[in-house]
């Protein structure tokens, strides 16, 4: 197995550091120097007092102190139907019905947030949501309760998550302004991990745990871009070139996760509710796959919510690697052909990529064996280019990308992809 230091785990180590260093505080106190580090006690030329400009508010360092409470009581109500789960047996309706009614009011605010409101309908989700909630009071099998509580708690899942993206966009995305409140961008972050928390923690910690998706650690690697991410905010500013690269990791790496997850419940035939939350969570991945693979996607969702002697876990993991390996190809060389080494831009864009391979990896292996293809040495590659691009070193940039675009395009011939591409759609 080939072993090299990588990014991803650095992000995992440097993470318990950066905790540390958030909670405390070095050097004399503010208080005890003017802005121009003389001593606060000289007083001024006439004798007098001198005035002492007035210090801006502490905001405190803690990661996820500064979130909302509305997604604070959200997350709490999405817990609670979790535990219903958890349970085993036939889940209680009232209850869900309960942490639905807390649910509901937040779920309308995020529809609107995300412009997920039809006209002069409803909200997409809270309609959704709410007729999974109904069913699960009308249905009379066990099973059909459970399916039910299942595609409730995955259509909060959704919504969350999208909000949760939103957030760390704007945030990261943010340009240099005086007139911003200075808790602004460290509340977003921070309502960002509340949501990631509550929706998407415990599908990261499944999947960790999974004796055959699992060992890629992405509950703690996430868990440290989100750190990182709020040790880089500062007041009303931030640093861009760790923001938005650590905004990739946490999305994507949410996009690896929840790839597995799928595979995993769709094999798992023998679970009343294992294919049918294969599906349910095909809609966190929707955006990523209808544009890249809309056949596939379509050729999914009829498959898991279909008979189960019908389903081909194999076919499912094609149909996805379609996807994402286009979408991974557009990051193997943007870099070097735009010009924007070393920019906060191209940062994020090596980061989008190297993740976006590693979700394939598995898949990629086996199918380029025959040619050569060296999985570990290929994401060691997707490291080393994102140290390239990161110190803006052309040469080394240019040579590391050849090689991504090359096994890239190898693997979209294997999968019959028509032509390499980074963006096209697939055809029937």
């Amino acid at each position: 197995m080939f072993e090299r230091p990588s990014p991803l785990r650095a992000l995992v180590a440097v993470s318990c550091v950066a905790l540390l260093a958030l909670g405390g505080a070095c050097g004399p106190k503010a208080e005890d120097l003017e802005t121009d580090g003389s001593k606060a006690d000289e007083g001024a030329a006439d004798g007098s007092a001198p005035a002492k400009p007035e210090a801006p508010a502490k905001i405190d360092p803690t990661l996820g102190a500064l979130a909302s409470t509305e997604c604070r009581d959200a997350m709490r109500a999405l817990g609670g139907l979790e535990a219903l789960r958890t349970k085993g047996g036939r889940p209680d309706a009232k209850a869900a019905q309960a942490h639905w009614q807390t649910l509901e009011p937040w779920v309308k605010a995020m529809d609107r947030n995300l412009g997920r409101v039809p006209v002069r309908t409803q909200g997409r989700d809270v309609a959704l949501a709410g007729q999974h909630a109904a069913q699960m009071g009308a249905a009379e099998r066990d099973e059909d309760v459970q399916r039910a509580l299942v595609g409730l708690t995955t259509q909060i899942r959704l919504v969350a998550f999208l909000e949760a993206r939103r957030l760390l966009t704007v945030a990261s995305d943010a340009k240099p302004d005086e007139a911003r409140e200075p808790e602004l961008l460290a509340s977003q972050w921070d309502t960002a991990w509340c949501l990631w928390q509550g929706a998407v923690q415990p599908l990261a910690r499944r999947v960790d745990a999974s004796p055959t998706r699992g060992g890629e650690d992405w509950e703690a690697t996430i868990t440290a871009a989100f750190t990182e991410g709020r040790a880089a905010i500062d007041g009303s500013t931030h640093d861009p070139a760790i923001t938005m690269a650590r905004r990739q990791v946490i999305e994507k790496g949410s996009y690896a996760l929840i790839h597995r997850l799928i595979l995993d419940r769709a094999a798992a035939g023998e679970d009343p509710t294992g294919p049918f939350e294969a599906g349910a969570l095909l809609d966190l991945l929707e955006d990523r796959i209808e544009d890249r693979n809309g056949p596939g996607l379509a050729r999914m969702r009829k498959a898991v919510y279909g008979p189960v002697r019908d389903l081909e876990v194999a076919e499912l993991e094609r149909d996805l690697a379609v996807a994402f390996i286009k979408r991974a190809r557009k990051y193997c060389d943007e870099a070097v052909t735009g010009g924007s080494l070393g920019t906060p831009e191209a940062i994020k864009g090596a980061w989008e990529g190297r993740i976006y391979s590693q979700v394939v990896i598995t898949t990629m292996g086996p199918a380029l064996s025959d040619a050569g293809f060296d999985a570990d040495a290929y994401l060691a590659d997707w490291d080393d280019y994102i140290e390239a691009v990161t110190a803006a070193d052309s040469e080394a940039a240019a040579a590391i990308s050849a090689r991504l675009v090359e096994w890239n395009c190898a693997y979209q011939d294997r999968l019959e992809i028509a032509a390499c591409t980074s963006s096209a759609n697939e055809t029937e």
